[in-house]
């Protein structure tokens, strides 16, 4: 005989077992349920045995916006939206500072963190998401002091990443968006030590559906062009109508191109082009303030770690191991990197040198005054 404590589950009321068996098969049909339900069945013969099942609703493929306030309480943000209090960890340590972090309407998400060897681990219905992990640098004030590794559903995004050379200093906002691809209903985000210190993040942000970041070569309000070098290439005029002089200003390094669209920016042919190697740039300008912008897109290797390498400006490191794949989500895909610059002495100076793994490279250089800088020098 058999029996279910639950009409949810629907059994035969017998099944027959032949002679000389031990057991026989039959199917148990559940209904729809909105919530988890047990259901107990009962098969008697000479004694009783029970197992329990649970039947759970069917996975919905709506999707409601997860984010995290990593090593904080529950805050609502400028724009409203109201980020919960630290949940879905595994290991590490919290910290937190008074201090204000700068480039954002939203200082009290980056002024906590949690830090150490840990992980985060989201359930998510199979599907495609952005995940942008937020960072401040609370602690260290020197670019090299903080080198830590990141990995998303066994993927690496982040190798040796260094939040102090990325956002240009400490207590600075920098946030980080990845694409994923989710088939076995969950994010995984890990978090590593690599090469100096321990890892940490400040919040967590994940939307349904991929973004792609795309590059223009417009300045911004204010800034006016010092230099529009297409590094390795030939003079170029973008969809913009500026005009890229072909590579010039440099000492050292080689070139190389490939015939391959780069993703991620109207003006593809921009990124195309490269030099790579040990080598600098050097520009002479008149003294004030200035933006540098790096534009990369890795031509040959399609891992994250097979090239890591440091770029100093006049004498300050803005990135060290630093990995474009990893950064750009991939290889063929655009990405700039904006540095400000204080000139003291009539020149900006660029110099790319290896790190651990392989050699330096760059696509092409801009250099733009900002508000109430001097007029640039002819060149």
């Amino acid at each position: 005989m058999l029996s279910s404590n639950n009409g949810i589950v629907s059994i035969p009321n017998s099944v027959t077992i032949p002679a000389n068996v031990s057991s026989a098969t039959f199917n148990a049909t559940a209904g729809t349920v909105v919530a988890n339900e047990i259901a107990t069945i009962t098969a008697s013969l000479n004694g009783s045995a029970q197992v329990s099942i649970t039947v759970m609703p069917p996975p919905t493929t709506s999707f409601k916006p997860i984010l995290v306030d990593a090593g904080g309480a529950t805050y609502t943000d400028a724009s409203g939206n109201t980020w919960s209090g630290d949940y879905g960890f595994i290991g590490g340590n919290t910290s937190s500072t008074n201090t204000t972090v700068s480039g954002t309407t939203s200082s009290p998400l980056y002024q906590t963190s949690r830090w150490g060897t840990f992980a985060y681990q989201f359930p998510a219905p199979d599907g495609t998401y952005t995940v942008t992990l937020k960072f401040a640098e609370l602690y260290f004030t020197r670019a090299g002091s903080r080198l830590f590794n990141v990995n998303i559903n066994g993927t690496a995004v982040l190798t040796n990443f260094d939040i102090v050379a990325q956002a240009g200093g400490a207590l600075k906002a920098l946030d980080e968006s990845f694409p994923v691809t989710v088939t076995n209903g969950q994010i995984t985000i890990q978090f590593t030590p690599g090469s100096a210190d321990q890892p940490m993040v400040n919040a967590i942000q994940i939307s349904s559906g991929t973004t792609t970041p795309t590059t223009t070569p417009s300045a911004p309000a204010g800034g006016t062009p010092v230099a529009l070098v297409n590094a390795g290439g030939v003079t170029y005029t973008d969809v913009s109508g500026n005009t890229w002089k072909g590579d010039y200003d440099f000492i050292g390094g080689n070139t190389s191109a490939t015939n391959a669209t780069v993703s991620g920016t109207t003006s593809s042919p921009l990124y195309q082009t490269s030099r790579w190697g040990t080598f600098s740039y050097q520009f002479p300008v008149s003294n004030g303030s200035y933006t540098v912008i790096l534009k990369f897109a890795e031509l040959y290797f399609t891992s994250a770690g097979g090239r890591l390498f440091n770029v100093n400006i006049n004498g300050m490191v803005v990135l060290t191991n630093f990995d474009i794949v990893a950064q750009a989500g991939g290889t063929l895909k655009a990405l700039d990197k904006s540095f400000p610059v204080t000139v003291t002495n009539s020149k900006i100076t660029i110099q790319f040198t290896p790190g651990i793994a392989d050699q330096p490279m760059v696509n092409a250089i801009e250099v733009l005054t900002v508000n109430g800088a001097p007029a640039p020098i002819p060149q």
